[in-house]
């Protein structure tokens, strides 16, 4: 019983629900065109055929239009309402005969941008492949793939004439419209019914047109050279730099090989960059180039933009305006490069040739449930593309994905494994110490997290006028505040999360954002013995400042906003010997500093403690990659002082667990071994690369309403065969006022048919609980 109801649940909701109502975009002048409805001969009205439609709630309509009507926006009215849309192509000829797709065909309907067509046949193709790989509604898959804001509607205000609103009972529209010029569709639909709005429209009152239009390419060409020049500035075109024998030998196989995939597995320092860069240049056509954090990645986009100076730049960090004149840079062809973070992988770019990957490892190609609707990963988007424009696809790094370097050496061979062991002449690779913390008197730490080796070789380098980089992946100034008589600690009112404390800010959740004032007594006894324990960066910088006397650059969330402050500290660093830098992860990102001789793990056991399957590989990745920013500074090995410099470059990990494997792995920089051991352990609980995870993940404020929702879906996955884990609870349980249960599944090739008839969308709502399934997630916490 549970179980068809479930089923009766989910199809009601798929009969009635409307998906993924975007943000109200920024207001501009409203565009007082008329409706180009069009007309046509009867010679054309031959050729018509009928095409599907994809609207802006996610449902689909049909039209009977031409093959060249493919991939445009169009504007449709029915059943008393206007919607934006794209023509996604024409229907299969079983289709034609479905008496549902003939009660949808619409008749009325327009072209607002006339021939120009939005999307490419292979853009709309890859959508329908996200469609099918992720779960999610094919309109959410559009949105993707266009430009902001090109799928919404506004209304606009034609005649500035209060009493005839009055009369049709629509003034206070009239009176929004006045002073805004222009508002969302969605928006006035609150203020007037979707009926009322057509008939001011049609008594030419209002105009309902997209909320943007789009821009001629001569417009767009004086644009973008309008933006290049701003960012020209610093850039001087370089030449190609002359490659090792390595080197030459990757480039070669990816231009002349018959394969499409290709793994760079090369050490810190060992010039991946270099060779991404030929390959672009040599195989011509277009390129797509992700980097997974690109405001970090600073100095790396500057050296692509000295050899490519026109190319667009994709990433969170950039207004809509830019984003906008990047995207219809590429659709026109005035560039065809493209670096950025992961949604650059659904750039327009011409003639696509080549995808470049780099830190291929790099968790943040996954798209989150808690930053998008569609859960894709940039890396298997990729892939898709790969097929459908025939392009290749080349992934870097030192310490790839298990599944992308199982997917090199298995038997089946899908990826060219291609192996660069040494670093760039004149470069070194930096000694890895391990400092065993349980020596260390546990007071002390706890008052100064830097052991006496630590310190001793950071004294050095301030000496010798060279630089430091200290990771720790914990931020704010304690982990948090507890009460020394009655052993209370404070936690956030709306999360199950201990406050943090910042010495600015107060105590802060770090969880959900919210702030506290520092308490003076204690919430359960009222006693006023409050201890702050423990430490984050913000009080290892202020620490490090006192002791060393030099100065100190923090790099967490709480100071790096935007790509511009990550510039500006790192460029502050660059330039300034000596100095210490101190961060979270953010620090063991592709930085390339000759000046940096140290650098230290100050606790490396808060990385592989975590219970997920993935630690281990998170935990080796990061103590590897930053290890790998010492010893980058390029010496003549015949100089005098190179065994000097040799011994100088140092990476120290501070441990309490030196006998981990991870911790001898890392320091022995072995990764084929730690990737023997990691992938027989996968093997033995069935884990990825022998399964497919998925999650599906219940949230909602009722507590008693998440666990039948979930324990309904327990039942149906059992009813399929679909091995799974019974519900529970995740590790994090109460967030926001809210409640989260998940189900972790082991998912096989075929159960892919059978999770549809459980699950046909990425995201919904059923009896107030969120509902949603990520695919191949990075954490199952």
């Amino acid at each position: 019983m549970a179980t068809q109801k479930l089923l009766d649940m989910i199809d009601e909701y798929e009969s009635t629900t409307e998906h993924n109502i975007g943000k109200i975009s920024e207001e501009k002048t409203f565009d007082n065109q008329e409706i180009p409805y069009i007309v046509e001969n009867q010679d054309v009205k031959k050729d018509r055929k009928i095409l599907r439609v994809i609207l802006d709630d996610g449902s689909l309509v049909y039209i009977k239009g031409l093959s060249k009507d493919i991939g445009k926006r169009i504007i449709v009215q029915s059943q008393n309402k206007k919607s934006i849309g794209i023509v996604l192509g024409e229907i299969e000829k079983t289709e034609r005969l479905n008496s549902r797709v003939k009660e949808k065909i619409c008749e009325n309907f327009y072209f607002p941008d006339g021939d120009f067509r939005l999307l490419t046949p292979e853009l709309i193709k890859l959508c329908y492949k996200i469609k099918e790989k992720y779960f999610c509604g094919l309109g959410d898959a559009i949105k993707l793939v266009c430009p902001p804001g090109f799928l919404k509607l506004s209304v606009g205000l034609l005649v500035k004439d209060e009493e005839i609103f009055r009369k049709l009972r629509a003034k206070s529209l009239f009176q929004i419209l006045l002073k805004r010029k222009k508002i969302a569709l969605r928006k006035a639909k609150k203020i007037c019914k979707s009926e009322k709005l057509l008939h001011l429209e049609n008594e030419g009152l209002i105009k309902i047109v997209p909320e943007r239009s789009v821009i001629s390419e001569e417009d767009l060409r004086k644009e973008f050279r309008r933006l290049i020049g701003q960012e020209e500035k610093s850039t001087r075109l370089s030449r190609n730099l002359e490659l090792t024998k390595d080197q030459r030998s990757a480039l070669e196989k990816i231009i002349e090989s018959d394969r499409k995939k290709f793994l760079i597995h090369g050490a810190t320092g060992s010039g991946k960059t270099e060779i991404y860069l030929q390959a672009i240049e040599k195989m011509g056509g277009g390129a797509i180039f992700l980097l997974p954090e690109i405001s970090l990645t600073t100095f790396l986009l500057s050296r692509i933009k000295e050899r490519f100076p026109n190319i667009a730049v994709l990433h969170s960090g950039i207004t809509n305006k830019q984003r906008i004149i990047y995207w219809f840079a590429l659709r026109y062809g005035i560039t065809n490069i493209v670096v950025g973070a992961r949604s650059a992988v659904f750039s327009p770019v011409d003639n696509l040739k080549l995808i470049v990957i780099d830190e291929e490892h790099d968790q943040s190609y996954k798209q989150t449930p808690e930053s998008g609707s569609v859960f894709y990963d940039a890396r298997e988007v990729a892939f898709m593309r790969s097929e459908i424009e025939n392009a290749k696809v080349v992934m870097g790094s030192a310490t790839p994905s298990v599944e992308t370097y199982y997917g090199a050496k298995n038997e089946k061979n899908e990826i060219e494994l291609i192996e660069i062991k040494r670093r760039i002449p004149g470069m070194v690779f930096p000694a890895i110490k391990v400092v065993d913390l349980r020596n260390s008197k546990k007071d002390d730490f706890l008052s100064f997290p830097l052991s006496y080796e630590l310190r001793d070789e950071i004294d050095k380098r301030i000496q010798n006028r060279e630089n430091v980089i200290l990771l720790f992946t914990r931020r704010g100034w304690a982990l948090y505040v507890m009460c020394s008589a009655c052993g209370y600690k404070f936690k956030c009112s709306w999360c199950d999360s201990a406050l943090v404390y910042h010495k600015k800010e107060g105590l802060v959740c770090h969880w959900c954002g919210r702030k506290y004032k520092t308490p003076a007594v204690c919430h359960m006894c009222s006693s006023e013995n409050l201890e702050v324990i423990g430490f984050g960066t913000e009080r290892i910088e202020e620490e490090l400042k006192s002791i060393f006397n030099v100065q100190v650059f923090r790099m967490d969330s709480d100071v790096v906003k935007s790509e511009k402050h990550a510039r500006a500290i790192l460029e502050k660093f660059a330039r300034t010997n000596p100095a210490i830098l101190v961060g979270t992860q953010m620090v063991s990102k592709g930085f390339d500093f000759p000046s940096v001789t140290l650098v230290g793990v100050i606790l490396a056991d808060t990385e592989f403690m975590l219970p997920d399957f993935r630690a281990d590989e998170r935990a080796f990745s990061l103590f590897v990659q930053v290890a790998g920013r010492s010893g980058r500074k390029i010496k003549n090995p015949e100089d005098q002082d190179w065994a000097d410099y040799e011994n100088q470059n140092i990476s120290i990990i501070q441990t309490y667990s030196p006998d981990h494997p991870v911790i001898k792995y890392a320091v022995d920089g072995n990764y084929e071994n730690f990737f023997e051991e990691e992938i027989e352990k996968r093997k033995s609980f069935n884990l990825p690369p022998f399964s497919k995870i998925g999650v599906l993940s219940f949230c909602g404020v009722n507590e008693q309403r998440c666990w039948e929702i979930a324990r309904s879906f327990d039942e149906r996955l059992k009813e399929l065969n679909i091995e799974h884990e019974n519900p529970t609870k995740s590790v994090r349980y109460f967030v926001e006022g809210t409640y989260n249960v998940k189900i972790i599944m082991y998912l096989k090739p075929e159960d892919s048919e059978k999770l549809k008839r459980v699950f046909r969308t990425s995201k919904f709502f059923l009896q107030g609980v969120k509902i949603a399934l990520d695919i191949s997630p990075q954490s199952i916490l």
